[in-house]
């Protein structure tokens, strides 16, 4: 009993942050019809710079900056790479990301990182704050719960009570609509590569003192994070967040039980259940396209 509630609780603080970067990657797809893969290098190149900065301005002052530098450098690169000829068509700015994906790896691997892994201080303390049902949980377990409850609590309000929120949804719903009423879908495009960045971000700063600072330490974060975005839907902001929870939690008890390589392989075998019966995900709508 005390294994199966350890899974538990382990595997919704994963699926938590499962479901936190499969909703950076929504936020971009809904607004630009684009799946970012480079948001999980962009997110660690904020949290070396937080890992290099932390001698110079304090442990508390480098995340702040870390986050800040998340949201400019998504700008950036929206600006520089992605914003010149956007009209190209979603695969070609799709590819585009890949290249973006590539080059930055290339250079974080050949300045910041190298000699990597590091050991990346823990924001929360380490040490159990309770027991429940024989299970110690720990300080850092229950920040990472409550950081990724806050962020969903955050989005929650900006999409349904503020006016950038309507807009993304209007974008959403139809970009070509929202453009001829006068929406200024690039400015809220330049917002969401910026939004989505300081999401990862987040979820990079809660990874990096247990995996270990490393280049590549989100890739498998970020895999599971685009299954539970294709799982709840790519049309659905909140679908994410459910499959991101039950994908972290049956991967996690499964492990426990079985073994990780089992439990990855359930997480991808629900993946493939799910696109074979409901292509548009468990959430989403089906698109309808005249012909």
């Amino acid at each position: 009993m005390e294994l199966l509630l350890g899974g538990l609780i382990s595997g919704l603080v994963s699926g938590l942050l499962y479901s936190l970067l499969g909703f950076a990657t929504i936020i971009l797809y809904k607004c630009t019809g684009v799946a970012n893969f480079a948001v999980g290098v962009l997110a660690t190149v904020a949290v070396f710079a937080a890992y290099r900065t932390i001698d110079l301005v304090g442990f508390r002052v480098a995340i702040v900056l870390a986050l800040v530098a998340a949201a400019l450098l998504g700008a950036a690169v929206y600006a520089i790479a992605i914003r010149p000829r956007s009209d190209a068509g979603h695969l070609n700015l799709t590819i585009r990301t890949f290249g973006i994906l590539l080059v930055v790896l290339a250079v974080l691997n050949a300045t910041w990182a190298n000699g990597q892994p590091f050991t990346f201080p823990s924001i929360f303390s380490t040490s159990n704050a309770l027991t429940l049902g024989g299970v110690a949980i720990a300080w850092n377990t229950i920040g990472a719960l409550c950081v990724g409850l806050v962020l969903v609590a955050i989005f929650l309000v900006v999409f349904r009570s503020t006016g950038v929120g309507l807009l993304f949804i209007a974008t959403a719903s139809d970009p070509e609509v929202a453009r001829i009423l006068g929406v200024r879908t690039g400015r809220l495009a330049l917002l969401a590569w910026a939004m989505s960045s300081v999401v990862a971000a987040c979820v990079g700063l809660l990874v990096a003192p247990t995996s270990l600072l490393s280049s590549d330490m989100l890739d498998p974060y970020l895999l599971i994070g685009f299954s539970a975005a294709a799982v709840g839907g790519l049309s659905s902001l909140y679908g994410v967040f459910v499959a991101g929870l039950v994908i972290g939690v049956v991967g996690n008890v499964s492990s426990l039980y079985l073994t990780p390589d089992v439990g990855t392989m359930i997480v991808f075998a629900v993946l493939l259940a799910t696109l074979s019966v409901r292509p548009w995900g468990l959430f989403g709508r089906a698109s309808i396209q005249r012909l």
